[in-house]
């Protein structure tokens, strides 16, 4: 039944104004699609410059702990230097002693 009907036919003005409708489309939609891949590029600098920046502050941080053993008063504040004979309050003379001792080996810039 729809095949045998004859196709429609367009005017030339109706055609004019199709073409003019769908080129007003496409060219808002340029504007939307600047607009995405500009916010776009903007996201991906934030995010690579946020990258960037952690691995670059984080790096040297990671290593020096990493590598830094305790000192010896502090593993003496941390395990104590009781043997038996000494009493506590020696025992806490000899850690300020140490600490004492520690500190005053490195250089105060």
């Amino acid at each position: 039944m729809l095949a045998s009907m004859p196709p429609a036919r367009l005017s030339q003005i109706g055609l004019a104004r199709i073409h003019k409708a769908v080129d007003a489309a496409v060219d808002d939609e340029r504007g939307v699609l600047k607009l995405a891949r500009r916010l776009s590029v903007a996201a991906a600098v934030v995010l690579a410059t946020a990258t960037a920046a952690l691995m670059w502050q984080s790096s040297p941080t990671a290593q020096a702990s990493a590598s830094e053993l305790p000192q010896t008063w502090e593993r003496v504040a941390m395990v104590g230097l009781n043997d038996g004979t000494a009493t506590s309050q020696q025992a806490n003379t000899v850690d300020a002693e140490w600490i004492v001792a520690d500190l005053s080996r490195r250089s105060i810039p």
